[in-house]
């Protein structure tokens, strides 16, 4: 897969939320772009697959998906802008 900037966005919102646990987890409405949902599920199947982000635990029926390991690592090499 390669990083898009709509995957570099889901990745820095996580990141930037706390989004990091499965207990703090956000559920795709909570993820403030500028997209549907459908294109951010899409993006975040992708993301999850890469092992980029995992799904957190379930808020009712939504799943949750939190910024795993890894995708800290990547943002932080390649995204802080610290």
């Amino acid at each position: 897969m390669s990083m898009t900037l709509f995957d570099a966005a889901i990745l820095n919102f996580l990141f930037n939320e706390g989004y990091t646990t499965k207990l703090h987890a956000a559920k795709i409405q909570d993820i403030s772009l500028e997209a549907t949902a459908n294109a951010l599920y899409k993006r975040i199947n992708s993301l999850c697959k890469e092992s980029y982000i995992a799904k957190g635990l379930a808020e009712g029926h939504a799943h949750t998906y939190y910024l795993t390991t890894k995708g800290i690592e990547f943002y932080k090499e390649n995204l802080d802008n610290e």
